[in-house]
């Protein structure tokens, strides 16, 4: 798998040889430290339902590998990813500076979506931005939701150095549409500047109804103003869905015929596996893959907003380069029991290290399935299981319930 070795020469000489499969569709490249996945899967919904074949290109996967490469909307097939993968691979055997696990990953999504002839990639950074493996693309538009500390181990503690290596997305002449704000987005404007590139933030938004599984926002784009419903929990949304219509209005204003139905109707469809998910009514079990400080403050906020219970116990395990104390202590401080846990990653966190940081009552397990089981051996009807701290945890909860 060789690691996380950030650097386009590798991705950039396969692509070469496979003949640059990313120049052959139009790219949507979206960036940003939290939201991009939504971003992305918005966006995707949108166009498919205006007419248009769609690649979706996200990482990691939940359950399948397969997960990370959807035309419109289709998980690739194993045959196809067989013929793709042999393709890469027969060139990356011939490297002295072998690729990486991503790197490979992105080739394939490249040169799945060019033989599928697709009108459009949605493709979304894997980490960080410039070095960043997806960063060969030559987008229409490009996103980058938000800056905020992860990945310090590779990207820093300093958000400002973090929102560089994240501005390193932006090409000249292509508009950026983004929801940074104060230091990070007059960062992002001398980046702009310097590239000759329109900067677009988002316009204002507000949440107007919440009932049964829906959320419906009130989202002022660039063309008109929308009222949308989403079935992709959490008042946040309204940030991300603010991000979406502001690309699929400049896409329009860019001479792409997307109509306002297309536009609602694929907000109302879009749906992302592990974030926010709700999995089970007895128990009533939420998946939430927040895997930062800033996601787990938006997750509690949801859950004090948006669920009745009685106890809120919470299953958790992250990866150690995470803010975890932090994190810990935030989503402690709405908990009746917590349950830390360590996910089946080399990356992962001691849960003995965890543990130490949790005030009020706390239990402790070797891994995730033993977790899952205790939060609902402990939990009564009224109670709420939230699993959530990292992607790998909710993945291997959510492979357990379908066990």
């Amino acid at each position: 798998r060789y690691g996380i070795r950030l650097g386009l020469d590798r991705i950039e000489y396969i692509a070469k040889k496979l003949g640059n499969p990313q120049n052959n569709f139009r790219v949507i490249h979206v960036g940003g430290t939290n939201g991009k996945g939504s971003v992305c899967r918005f966006i995707e919904s949108v166009l498919r339902k205006a007419g248009y074949k769609v690649g979706l290109y996200t990482s990691p996967h939940l359950l399948d590998f397969r997960e990370r490469f959807l035309v419109n909307g289709e998980m690739i097939d194993d045959d196809e990813l067989h013929h793709v993968l042999k393709k890469i691979l027969s060139i990356a055997e011939h490297m002295n500076d072998k690729p990486t696990f991503f790197e490979i990953s992105t080739a394939c999504a490249f040169e799945y979506f060019s033989e599928s002839d697709v009108d459009f990639g949605i493709i979304e950074v894997g980490l960080g931005g410039r070095y960043d493996a997806t960063n060969v693309v030559s987008p229409e538009i490009t996103v980058i939701t938000n800056v905020e500390r992860d990945h310090t181990d590779i990207l820093g503690n300093d958000i400002g150095k973090i929102a560089l290596e994240k501005a390193g997305i932006m090409k000249r002449g292509v508009p950026l549409i983004t929801g940074c704000d104060e230091r990070t987005l007059d960062i992002l404007k001398a980046e702009a500047r310097r590239k000759g590139e329109e900067i677009i933030g988002i316009g204002k938004w507000n949440r107007i109804a919440r009932y049964s599984g829906w959320q419906v926002f009130e989202i002022e784009g660039l063309l008109s103003n929308y009222i949308l419903k989403t079935r992709m929990m959490g008042r946040f949304q309204g940030f991300n869905l603010s991000l979406s219509v502001m690309a699929i209005d400049k896409l329009q204003m860019m001479g792409t015929y997307i109509p306002d139905s297309s536009l609602e109707k694929g907000i109302e469809d879009a749906f992302y596996p592990g974030r926010m998910h709700v999995v089970s009514s007895d128990p009533f079990i939420l998946l939430d893959g927040a895997h930062n400080l800033s996601a787990i403050r938006s997750l509690k906020e949801s859950i004090i907003e948006d669920f009745d219970y009685k106890k809120l116990i919470v299953v958790i395990g992250m990866l150690r380069d995470k803010e975890y104390r932090r994190m810990i202590e935030e989503i402690g401080s709405i908990s009746d029991i917590v349950i830390v846990t360590k996910p089946d990653n080399e990356r992962a966190c001691d849960p003995e290290e965890l543990y130490r940081y949790i005030d009020g009552e706390k239990r402790i397990t070797k891994n995730v399935p033993d977790a899952l089981d205790m939060a609902v051996d402990t939990a009564d009807k009224e109670d709420l299981i939230c699993v959530t701290g990292s992607l790998y945890t909710v993945s291997e909860a959510m492979r357990h319930i379908l066990n």
